[in-house]
């Protein structure tokens, strides 16, 4: 389970977004959390006041009862918090992101995406205004069968069997586009994938019962992110985990990304494994 959360901070509001979801997870699992601010340069000066900012949010409120350390690195964020990460050994980066998207978010970069891009382990994302995390009650869990899905699930479980949390499991139909409408495809198509869908996460959710879990499956129709969006909603649920192949740059914007529109979405925290390439 999770035993060390490292949380990047720059000073923005933005960035402290991610204390009380990161404080709601270390209460959860009982993890220590490793404060971390990257500047851009060793001075002394810079350093100081690096180290000032973060012994104050330690001390905050916030994170009143949780064991807090801090960490000052130099460099270029991503790689810097990434090493962070393995040198502590961290199971867990929790940040939140500006949100931008499209190409604006390609040409502009973001530390958020960069980071979840090379990280060596899962990254909890959150945008601004996301819901603070309560106690876990409800995990929902996006399954298309493929491995990063199912990753993305066993993190799920593993959290769910430390807090008892429900887990919520969700497949979505992607309704048939206007064009493959009349190509001799049955118009009852739409409902019988749902149906083979729902199925196929009662077995999954019957299986996870099986080994102490509460869970329950969704099948839907519709626009993947969004009605994973709305789903979240419905269940109440406090956390998203899902797989994530993280593209960045102009393949990003080109090519979209799923974990990216739901994370722009959702009012929850997305807890993102990131599917990693066969040439990595």
């Amino acid at each position: 389970m999770f035993s060390t959360l490292i949380v990047p901070v720059d000073g923005t509001p933005t960035s402290e977004a991610a204390l009380p979801v990161a404080a709601g997870l270390a209460h959860a699992t009982g993890a220590a959390l490793v404060l971390v601010r990257v500047t851009d340069t060793g001075d002394t000066p810079e350093q100081a006041v690096a180290h000032a900012y973060l012994a104050r949010l330690a001390a905050s409120d916030v994170l009143r009862g949780l064991a807090v350390t801090s960490s000052v690195r130099q460099g270029e964020p991503a790689a810097a918090i990434d090493a962070l990460a393995r040198d502590a050994g961290a199971d867990l980066i929790v940040m939140a992101t500006h949100g931008r998207a499209g190409l604006a978010r390609a040409l502009l970069g973001s530390v958020t995406e960069q980071a979840l891009a090379h990280s060596s382990v899962p990254v909890v994302v959150l945008r601004a205004g996301a819901q603070a995390l309560a106690p876990l009650t409800t995990i929902l869990v996006p399954v298309d069968a493929t491995p990063g899905s199912m990753a993305a699930l066993a993190v799920a479980s593993t959290l769910a069997g430390a807090t008892g949390a429900r887990l919520a499991l969700v497949q979505v139909v992607p309704p048939l586009a206007r064009w493959g409408r009349g190509w001799g495809i049955a118009l009852g198509w739409e409902e019988e994938v749902r149906e083979t869908a729902q199925q196929a996460l009662d077995s999954l959710a019957a299986r996870l019962r099986q080994q102490g879990r509460v869970a329950d499956g969704y099948a839907r129709v519709g626009a993947i992110a969004p009605t994973i969006a709305a789903l979240a909603a419905e269940t109440s649920a406090d956390l998203i985990v899902m797989g994530t192949h993280a593209f960045t740059g102009p393949k990003r914007a080109l090519l979209g990304s799923i974990a990216d529109e739901v994370v722009r979405k959702a009012a929850q925290p997305v807890l993102l494994v990131r599917q990693v390439a066969a040439n990595e």
